[in-house]
């Protein structure tokens, strides 16, 4: 028993010698990375004098390989102190520098403390880099990117971080700011060779490098438009076709070489020629068709763009045959009178002529006589078509022809028209879908015109339809039984069930903004997998125009200044592991005013016609403009079924899936301005919908959970 407690003592004694007077806590040391890469060791010397330690630091990658090392001798003073000491962080780090490990010994007379501190976790500047750019870009135009640099744990900003992007043989570089974001602009080539560019953006903070590589398409594509003075010609005429070259940033494609040609239905070449574009990026040809030219459809093509015409011989009509319903549409128990009149292009009625009313459908046929006026009424018995009228559909409508015969030439005109029936007087729709993320009412009267009207929600609150016939429904209730009523006392009734996704979501302050304002926005995540927190982007065309991420889960309003590149339609994106999207529109950035005054409105055969034409810009500005104007016989017109064939695109991206009746050009002809009415801003969150943008987001390895990845051979 003896020799026991004498081994216990000295074990005990040699104990006490080894342990070490100082001690470091892991939790309260660091790594800086900005500057010169600094480690700081929060030391607790417990020997009550200073203490000559020695501190041995060394870089551990992965793989456990050391990859730097420094020793220090110093002395420490009693209690609690931080050291300091400059510890360059390996270059060849790359991706995997987060996963790197510091460890450090601390030796002194009385023993030898020591630890593992990881970069990922004992370094406020560590990040990951994630970059917006375009998925596609034009020779010529610009390669905007955002760059954003946040913290592995928590995803916090960065900021101070030296992001440089290179394309080729340019950069541009800039600092993030307390966002942790910085948008920087390259030049592409305008004789940028290859089908894809590719760009590497570098993050640097100190030592701490990250990298992030994006690539974009190459788009030289064009879009052109054509456009002709009419649509029907016969053998000898003169077709005039006229294009308009822009390329995918909007811009003119000036001294572009744009081959032409016209074939028929069987492909078979009629026309070519190749033309170069002016300044405006527009080029016009004629084509004098021979007098044998075969007859039918023929396809002009102009680049990628095509346009039919067709070629027929035709007589010019010498009158005119109108059909006017004596309402838009019929309920139960009513049935319809048509007036049906004849006019001579000069502007004569056409007496005593032949009327003839034919359902095509069914061969039912009336006929009758105008009158000295040129007018005959057509009485429709529309009781059949009612009980044809199933209990789901909303309505019917039936077609029928008025063939009219002059008594003096003996030619025939018609004019065909629909008759519309219907069970309700009101039409109620759910908008976008019974599936979304915000529900909207449409009422409409049967004709497609909107209902203003009182709307009763589940038998209990009332709402009050705008101007077009929309409102907002109360977000989170399942089910819908609406009853709407006009002032007239027209009635609908609908019973929807929807369902509200529980998904993230952006919500503006409005939706329609006029220049210099600002986008409020309230953007809801709703957490997913993952640690990735997610990043909302503004871009406009594919060109990001402004990042912030935003919390991995909540609601987060954010406040987004006006830029001078706010023009057009914007889309708010919010990418990651959680997605959502919006539209806002702003005013175009190539919004003009088009002015034409007639010197007079009647001529004579052979009289020159003076028109004058005045373009300017919302601020009133004289605009150089290319003009396109047609000056088409009306009677070609009456044939052919219109007027000029010029054609309309929309700058705005309008959903598809929408009623049709929706007024969609009220949004091309919006006054900025005066105040937005609230009714156009609702019509425009509606009508704009929220297609995601073609923007891509690259990202550094991300800060994942990688220990299995980094450390395999050690889990090994």
């Amino acid at each position: 028993m003896r020799t026991r407690a004498v081994v216990a003592g000295l074990l005990a004694v040699v104990c006490a010698a080894a342990a070490p007077a100082l001690h470091v806590d892991p939790a309260s040391s660091g790594i800086s990375l900005r500057g010169q890469t600094t480690i700081t060791l929060a030391v607790q010397n417990d020997a009550g004098e200073p203490t000559e330690a020695t501190i041995r630091l060394e870089w551990l990658d992965p793989s456990d390989t050391i990859r730097g090392s420094r020793v220090e001798t110093l002395h420490v003073a009693p209690g609690k102190s931080d050291i300091a000491m400059p510890f360059r962080f390996p270059t060849e780090s790359g991706a995997v520098g987060p996963w790197y490990r510091l460890r450090y010994r601390v030796h002194t007379d009385s023993g030898e403390t020591g630890g593992i501190l990881t970069v990922a976790h004992a370094s406020h500047d560590t990040f990951e880099l994630r970059a917006a750019s375009p998925a596609s870009v034009v020779p010529g135009g610009k390669y905007r990117v955002t760059a954003i640099a946040a913290t592995a744990p928590g995803q916090l900003p960065v900021e101070g971080v030296r992001v440089t992007a290179r394309l080729g043989n340019l950069s541009a570089s800039g600092f993030t700011d307390e966002h942790g974001t910085v948008a920087l602009e390259l030049g592409v080539p305008a004789d940028e060779g290859g089908a894809v560019t590719f760009v590497r953006i570098e993050g640097r903070l100190g030592d701490f490098v990250q990298y992030v590589s994006a690539m974009a398409n190459i788009d030289r594509s064009l879009d052109t438009r054509i456009d002709t003075d009419k649509h029907l010609y016969q053998p000898g005429q003169t077709l005039h076709m006229r294009f308009l070259c822009r390329d995918h940033a909007n811009r003119p494609a000036a001294g572009h070489t744009l081959p032409v040609s016209v074939a028929d239905s069987q492909t078979a070449s009629a026309f070519s020629s190749v033309l170069t574009t002016d300044r405006f990026g527009v080029a016009g040809v004629d084509w004098n068709i021979p007098g044998n030219q075969k007859l039918g459809e023929y396809r002009i093509r102009a680049g990628e763009s095509t346009r039919t015409v067709k070629i027929s011989r035709y007589e010019l009509p010498t009158f005119t045959v109108t059909a006017s319903p004596d309402r838009s549409y019929y309920l139960p128990g009513q049935n319809a009178t048509v007036e049906i009149r004849a006019q001579y292009l000069f502007g004569k009625p056409v007496p005593g002529a032949t009327v003839r009313v034919v359902r095509e459908a069914r061969r039912e046929a009336m006929q009758g006589q105008t009158g000295a006026s040129g007018e005959y009424r057509a009485s429709l018995d529309l009781r059949a078509l009612h009980k044809d009228l199933h209990a789901q559909e909303r309505y019917l409508d039936a077609t029928y022809t008025a063939y009219v015969t002059d008594p003096t030439s003996g030619r025939t005109e018609e004019q065909s028209f629909d008759v519309r029936i219907t069970s309700e007087a009101l039409h109620l729709y759910i908008l976008p879908s019974e599936v979304a993320e915000h529900h909207y009412l449409a009422v409409s009267y049967p004709d497609g015109s909107p209902a203003v009207c009182k709307v009763r929600v589940n038998s209990g609150a009332e709402m009050v339809t705008n101007r077009y016939g929309l409102v907002r429904l109360p977000a989170g209730v399942p089910s819908f039984d609406l009853r709407a009523e006009d002032a007239q006392g027209a009635r609908g009734h609908r019973i929807y069930n929807v369902w509200w996704p529980k998904a993230s979501s952006i919500q503006t302050d409005k939706t329609v903004y006029r220049a210099g304002e600002p986008i409020r926005a309230t953007v809801k995540t709703v957490e997913a997998e993952g640690e990735t927190a997610p990043i909302l982007d503004v871009s406009s065309q594919g060109k990001p125009l402004w990042s912030r991420p935003m919390p991995g889960s909540g609601t987060v309003v954010v406040e987004i200044p006006w830029q001078t590149e706010f023009a057009g339609a914007l889309a708010l994106t919010l990418s990651g592991d959680t997605t959502a999207s919006r539209t806002v529109l702003f005013p175009p950035a190539d919004a003009m005013t088009l002015t034409v005054h007639p010197a007079r409105t009647n001529y004579r055969p052979g009289e020159e016609a003076a028109v004058s034409f005045t373009a300017r810009s919302p601020e009133g500005k004289p605009l150089a403009v290319s003009l396109g104007v047609a000056v088409v016989d009306r009677a070609v017109g009456a044939r052919e079924g219109g007027g000029a064939h010029f054609a309309r695109s929309s700058r705005v991206p309008l959903r598809p899936d929408l009623l049709p009746g929706l007024p969609h050009g009220d949004l091309e002809s919006i006054d900025f301005a005066r105040p937005i009415p609230a009714d156009i801003d609702l019509l425009a969150e509606i009508l704009l919908g929220a297609e995601a943008p073609d923007v891509h987001e690259d990202r550094s390895p991300p800060f994942d959970d990688g220990v299995p990845r980094y450390f395999q051979t050690l889990v090994n």
